[in-house]
């Protein structure tokens, strides 16, 4: 699908009337409504995403091309190998419910380090939710790091503290031995 034919489907001229758009054909087409169409649904809500550039991951990790979201879509999948080739296992959480929860992006578990990371890029925000469910995560045991990505650096490591995270390491290689890394600073935090 193109921006033309999401356009197409939503019925409008300017991708700036998506979401009125959008909202009005979600109440017409929605699956739980009399007369309501899944397909329809589904070509709605992807044409309003397409248009608004909102990344929403279902199962696999969808590639945009513009800006941080593209970055941040990218840089997932090269974490989660390179944790893999270091023998983790990981889960990475998706889906709204979650995200509303405030879990971490992703579950690590290996021999050498078990614990939950949230995955940023660039400046993004840890959001205030996040930011508490991490902070219980440690408080209860439990390992949670921040991992942000910054394009000419690397892999800076974050600790919750209060609503915001604070760097404490910068990985160079991220892309193989992130699990040491991991490992040898929880040690030094609790």
């Amino acid at each position: 699908m193109n921006k033309v034919e999401a356009m197409a489907i939503l019925g409008i001229g300017d991708a700036r009337d998506a979401r009125s758009a959008m909202r009005v054909l979600v109440k017409i087409h929605h699956p739980d409504l009399r007369g309501g169409d899944g397909e329809q649904f589904k070509k709605v809500h992807d044409a309003y995403r397409l248009l608004t550039n909102v990344t929403y991951r279902m199962g696999n990790v969808e590639r945009l091309s513009f800006g941080n979201a593209y970055v941040e879509n990218v840089f997932q999948p090269k974490i989660i190998k390179g944790l893999r080739q270091d023998g983790a296992i990981c889960w990475q959480i998706v889906g709204n419910v979650f995200q509303k929860l405030g879990l971490p992006d992703l579950y690590v578990a290996s021999k050498i380090w078990t614990g939950w990371l949230e995955l940023k890029v660039e400046n993004r925000v840890l959001e205030p939710h996040q930011a508490k469910r991490i902070r219980e995560l440690n408080e209860r045991g439990v390992p949670a790091f921040v991992a942000r990505y910054r394009r000419k650096h690397g892999v800076f490591i974050e600790i919750v503290d209060g609503d915001s995270a604070t760097p404490i390491e910068l990985v160079e290689d991220w892309k193989q031995g992130l699990l040491c890394v991991l490992a040898r600073l929880y040690q030094q935090v609790v």
